[in-house]
C-alpha cells in the first residue's frame, strides 16, 4: 500500500479550495446604492476596508443615481470575502470630466485637465454637499458589510448621525501623534528646542 505524504495532501486540498473559490480568497461581485437624507448620493468615493485591519480594501465611485460596484485591483474582479467596514467621502466639487477619446496618452490627458482645472477655476462649480465626516474613517463609521453580499446593497447615509465628537477626538489625536516632540529647554539644534 502507497502512502502520500502528509504535506501533499495538504496542497492538493488547499489548490482545490482555490479552485472551487471557497475559502477566504474568493472574490464576489458587489454593487449599490447609496442615498444621503434619501437623495441619491453622487460623486462620492466607497471603499470597503477590512474589517481586522489586514487584507485589501476595494473601493468605487458613485454615478449620478448614487449607484456604484467596488473593485479590489481592476475593473470587475470583486472583492474579496469578508466582513468590512464601509468607509464613503465626498469632494468639495465635483470631478473633472475629461473629454478623452479611446486610449489617450499621457500628455492628452494631462492636457485636458489642465484645461478642465482652468475652466474651473474661472467658472467654479457649485460646491457639493458634504457628507458627515463620521463615514469616513475606519474608527467611526457606523457602516459594515459583510462579502458575499446578499444581493444588491443599499447604504443610507443621514445627516444627523451621531459620531461628530468621536471623529474631533480622532483628528485631535492623529494631529497631536504628527507634532514633532518638544525639545528640551537650551538644547541646540533642529527639533531640540530650536526654531
Amino acid at each position: 500500500m502507497r502512502t502520500i505524504p502528509w504535506w501533499r495532501g495538504l496542497l492538493s486540498a488547499a489548490a482545490a479550495l482555490g479552485v472551487c473559490g471557497c475559502g477566504s480568497g474568493g472574490m464576489a461581485p458587489v454593487s449599490g446604492t447609496i442615498t444621503l437624507d434619501g437623495k441619491p448620493l453622487a460623486g462620492a468615493t466607497v471603499t470597503f476596508v477590512p474589517a481586522g485591519g489586514a487584507g485589501q480594501a476595494a473601493s468605487g465611485l458613485t454615478d449620478a443615481e448614487g449607484t456604484f460596484q467596488l473593485y479590489t485591483l481592476r475593473p470587475s474582479d470583486g472583492v474579496r470575502y469578508g466582513d468590512y467596514k464601509v468607509l464613503i467621502e465626498r469632494p468639495e466639487y465635483p470631478p473633472l470630466e475629461l473629454n478623452l477619446g479611446p486610449n489617450p496618452t499621457v500628455e492628452e490627458a494631462m492636457k485636458a485637465w489642465g484645461k478642465g482645472m482652468a475652466e474651473r477655476k474661472r467658472n467654479p462649480p457649485p460646491k457639493l454637499a458634504p457628507v458627515p465626516e463620521v463615514y469616513k474613517y475606519a474608527d467611526t463609521t457606523p457602516l459594515t458589510q459583510t462579502v458575499p453580499t446578499s444581493g444588491h446593497v443599499r447604504l443610507e447615509l443621514s445627516s444627523d448621525v451621531p459620531g461628530s465628537e468621536r471623529v474631533a477626538e480622532l483628528l485631535a489625536e492623529r494631529k497631536r501623534r504628527a507634532e514633532p516632540p518638544k525639545g528640551r529647554p537650551g538644547a541646540k539644534g533642529p527639533g531640540r528646542g530650536e526654531p
